[in-house]
């Protein structure tokens, strides 16, 4: 299962609060975020996803959930997407945009190759100022 561990002070509620629908493009690749859900706790927070690469159109739902003082991002499990290149770089997409909310996060265990995880453009994260980091 894709994941990837964003370790710092990410206010989950914060994320979800300047969340608005947003897409991105990347050659044939174009992700999806269209929604957003905060459990009542507030330490873990659902975003629906959409991945179009190809001739190949799936949704899913990405999973942030709070440990100590990192936020575990993966596909949620009752969900089943074919783990495309599409699918995983959704994953690195949303624990990319986490680490906007604390300029000291740092991406800790990943599964995930680094060329699916690399850098994203400051206009790939909705709600931001554009302080993107790769």
């Amino acid at each position: 299962m894709p994941h990837l561990e964003v370790r710092g002070a990410i206010d989950l509620s914060a994320v979800h609060r300047r969340f608005r629908i947003h897409s991105y493009r990347e050659d044939s690749l174009v992700l999806k975020a269209q929604g957003c859900y905060l459990s009542q706790d507030s330490r873990t927070l659902l975003f629906d996803c959409l991945v179009a690469e190809q001739f190949l159109r799936q949704g899913f739902f990405v999973l942030c959930a709070a440990k100590d003082d990192a936020i575990m991002v993966r596909l949620l499990p009752r969900t089943s997407p074919e783990k495309t290149d599409g699918v995983k770089r959704s994953v690195a997409w949303i624990a990319a945009w986490l680490q906007t909310f604390d300029p000291s996060a740092k991406i800790g265990t990943s599964n995930l190759e680094s060329r699916v995880a690399g850098p994203f453009p400051a206009d790939a994260f909705p709600g931001t100022d554009g302080t993107a980091r790769g």
